[in-house]
C-alpha cells in the first residue's frame, strides 16, 4: 500500500528534482516494481509515526485524512514526505542524524545519542529529517499555543 502511484511519484522527482540531481539519476535508474517497493516501505514507517488529530472516517485504514485542528488535512499534504522517504530508504538521500555520538556540550545545551539504532523509542528518529519537515505540521509534539 502506498499514499502515491508510481507515476505520481515520478512527477514529484520531475518537478522537484534537477536531471543531474543524485536523487533523480537513483529515482529514474529504477524499475516500476522497486519504486513500488520503496514507497511502500515508505508509507509502512509514514503510517507508524505520531500524529495529532483524528482519522476523517472510523473505517479508514490509514492515517490520512485526518482531521487537525477542526480542518481536514488529505493525503496530498504528505505525499512528497512519502516520495522523499522512499529516496532516503533507497540511499539517494544520506541520513542526516547522528549515529553513535555519546555526548556533547554546547553552552548550556548537551545531547547524548544512544550507539543503536534500534534502541530509540522515538518514531521520528525511523525517517529522514527531510520527510520529518514535510510532516511537521502533522506530528505530536511540542504545545499548542493560544490564539485570543
Amino acid at each position: 500500500m502506498s499514499y502515491n502511484t508510481v507515476e505520481e511519484a515520478n512527477t514529484y522527482i520531475d518537478t522537484h528534482y534537477l536531471q543531474t540531481d543524485k536523487e533523480y539519476l537513483y529515482w529514474s535508474d529504477l524499475d516500476d516494481a522497486s519504486k513500488t517497493v520503496l514507497l511502500t516501505r515508505a508509507f509502512e514507517k509514514i503510517e507508524r509515526l505520531p500524529f495529532v488529530g483524528r482519522v476523517y472516517d472510523v473505517t479508514q485504514t490509514t492515517c490520512f485524512p485526518r482531521y487537525i485542528d477542526q480542518s481536514v488535512v488529505s493525503v496530498d499534504t504528505i505525499k512528497p514526505a512519502e516520495v522523499i522517504e522512499a529516496l532516503s530508504i533507497g540511499g539517494a538521500i544520506p541520513n542526516q542524524k547522528p549515529k553513535g555520538l555519546k555526548s556533547f556540550t554546547i553552552g548550556h545545551v548537551s545531547e547524548t545519542y544512544s550507539t543503536s539504532s534500534s534502541s530509540s523509542s522515538d518514531p521520528l528518529t525511523a525517517i529522514c529529517d527531510d520527510a520529518v519537515r514535510v510532516l511537521l505540521s502533522c506530528l505530536i509534539g511540542g504545545y499548542g499555543i493560544c490564539r485570543y
